[in-house]
C-alpha cells in the first residue's frame, strides 16, 4: 500500500511538472518564433530603404547584407517603364539565364498572389517585403533558413534542458515522496500495531470472561452465592475492559481534536496536595515512604482537570513500579519562571533503550509485571497527550543508583508571580 501510494505520488508530481515544463517551453518557443519573425521583417524594411552593394546575390553565395551578416537577403527592383528587373541594384534580366529568369518570375508572381506587402512564401522558404518606388516596385526577400535553424537549435536546447530538468525533478520527487510518505507510513504502522495491541489486550479478559461464564453455566443447579468467585472474576475483567475502551476513546478523541486548548490559571499547589495526599495512606499500606514537597501558591496556565489526571497517572505509575520500602516523592518548585513538577521513585531502573518508547501506546518495559499490576500500557501515552494539550513538556531520567524521575515543566502564570520560596525539595542526582 505504501509503495503504491509513493508511486502514485511520484507519477502525479511528474505529470504536473511535465505539463508545467511543456507550457513554459511552449511559451518561450512561441515568443522566440515571433521575435525572430519581427527581427526579420524589421531587417527587410531597413534594407528596402538602404543602399545595397551586392551584385547578383540571389544566385551566388555573396548575398549577406553588410548590416545583417546573419541573414541571406535579396532585392528585386522592377522598373515598370522599361519592364526590367534589377537584382540587388545591378544588372537586369538580360544578363540572367532562362532558369534564373523563370525563378525570379515565379517569385514575383508568388508575391503578387500573396496579396499583401509582406509575408512568408512557404514554398520558397522566404520572407518578403515590397513597397512602391518612383520607378516601380521594390521587393526585398530574406531566406527563412536562419529562423528555422535558430528554432531548431532552441528546440534542441529545450529538449536537452527539459530532459535534465525532468531527471532532476524525478530525483527530487522521489526524495520528497520518501519524506512525505514517512508520516503516513508511520501512522499506518501505528494503526496496525494499535489494532494488534488492542486485540491482544482484549483477548485475555474475554477469555477469562468466557471461561468463568462456562463454569457458572456448568453448575446449573447452583445458586448465585455458590458462584460468586467466578462472577467476581467476570466483573473484574469487565471493569478492566471498560477502562481500556474508555482510555482508547479518550485517545481517539484527543487525536481528532483540532481546537486550541483553553488554558486557564489555577493553583497547581492545591492540585498537588489534593491528588497526592490520598496516596499517602495507600503507600503506607504498601510499606512505602511517600513524601510531598510543594512550594506554596504556584499558579500555572493549563487545564486543571487534565493536570490532575496527569498527577494520578504519574503517581500510580511510581507506586506500581517502585520496590519494597521504596521512596516516592512528589515535588513542585519554581525555576527559571517555570513550574517544575516532579515524581520520583526508587526501584528497578528503566533501560535506556526503553525510555524513547515509554510514551507509546501499549508499550511496557516489563510486560509480565505490568499485567500483574493491571497496567494496559496506555497511562503514559495519555500523560504525554495531556502534556501536549497543556503546552508543557515532560522528561524522564532513570538509573540504578538514583531511581526514576519524571519531570513536567509548565508555563507559570506570571500575573500571580511571587517571591522565591525557602522550601526544601527532594533533589535526586540523576546525572
Amino acid at each position: 500500500m505504501i509503495k503504491k501510494l509513493k508511486i502514485k505520488f511520484i507519477l502525479t508530481n511528474m505529470v504536473l511538472i511535465t505539463v508545467v515544463l511543456c507550457i513554459c517551453f511552449g511559451i518561450l518557443y512561441f515568443n522566440s518564433q515571433k521575435e525572430l519573425e519581427r527581427n526579420s521583417m524589421a531587417a527587410l524594411r531597413d534594407i528596402a530603404h538602404s543602399k545595397h552593394d551586392v551584385i547578383g546575390g540571389l544566385f551566388d553565395n555573396n548575398n549577406h547584407h553588410s548590416k545583417y551578416p546573419h541573414l541571406s537577403t535579396y532585392i528585386l527592383d522592377i522598373d515598370i517603364r522599361t519592364n526590367k528587373c534589377y537584382i540587388d541594384g545591378f544588372g537586369d534580366s538580360e544578363n540572367l539565364t532562362e532558369e534564373n529568369i523563370e525563378y525570379i518570375n515565379a517569385l514575383i508572381n508568388s508575391v503578387k498572389a500573396y496579396g499583401k506587402n509582406e509575408g512568408l512564401l512557404k514554398e520558397y522558404k522566404m520572407r518578403f517585403y515590397c513597397e512602391n518606388t518612383n520607378f516601380g516596385k521594390r521587393i526585398v526577400l530574406v531566406d527563412n533558413q536562419y529562423e528555422d535553424d535558430s528554432l531548431k537549435q532552441l528546440l534542441l536546447s529545450f529538449l536537452i534542458s527539459g530532459s535534465i530538468a525532468f531527471v532532476a525533478f524525478l530525483i527530487i520527487s522521489v526524495i520528497v515522496a520518501n519524506i512525505a510518505i514517512k508520516p503516513v507510513e508511520k501512522s499506518i504502522k501505528q494503526q496496525q500495531q494499535l489494532i494488534s495491541d488492542v486485540s491482544h489486550e482484549l483477548k485475555t479478559p474475554i477469555s477469562i470472561i468466557a471461561t468463568n461464564t462456562d463454569l457458572v453455566l456448568s453448575h446449573s443447579t447452583s445458586i448465585v452465592e455458590d458462584e460468586q468467585q467466578w462472577l467476581f472474576y467476570i466483573k473484574d475483567e469487565t471493569v478492566r475492559m471498560t477502562e481500556l475502551v474508555n482510555t482508547m476513546l479518550y485517545l481517539a478523541k484527543s487525536d481528532e481534536s483540532e481546537s486550541k486548548p483553553n488554558l486557564c490559571s489555577f493553583n497547581l499547589t492545591n492540585a498537588v496536595y489534593e491528588i497526592g495526599l490520598p496516596f499517602e495512606s495507600f503507600c503506607f499500606e504498601k510499606d512505602k515512604n511517600f513524601n510531598i514537597d510543594a512550594e506554596q501558591d504556584v499558579y500555572i496556565k493549563g487545564d486543571e482537570t487534565s493536570v490532575k489526571q496527569l498527577l494520578v497517572i504519574l503517581l500510580d505509575n511510581a507506586v506500581k513500579h517502585s520496590n519494597e520500602q521504596a521512596k516516592i516523592n512528589l515535588s513542585l518548585e519554581i525555576k527559571n519562571d517555570k513550574a517544575i513538577l516532579s515524581v520520583f521513585n526508587t526501584g528497578e531502573p528503566i533501560p535506556k533503550e526503553c525510555i524513547p518508547h515509554l510514551f507509546e501506546r501499549f508499550y511496557r518495559v516489563d510486560t509480565a509485571r505490568s499485567r500483574e499490576n493491571g497496567g494496559s500500557g496506555l497511562g503514559l501515552a495519555i500523560a504525554k497527550r495531556i502534556i501536549e494539550y497543556n503546552e508543557a513538556s515532560i522528561s524522564v531520567l532513570s538509573n540504578e543508583k538514583n531511581g526514576t524521575l519524571f519531570t513536567c515543566t509548565f508555563k507559570l502564570d506570571k500575573s500571580k508571580k511571587k517571591g522565591p520560596s525557602d522550601s526544601n525539595f527532594y533533589n535526586a542526582d540523576l546525572t
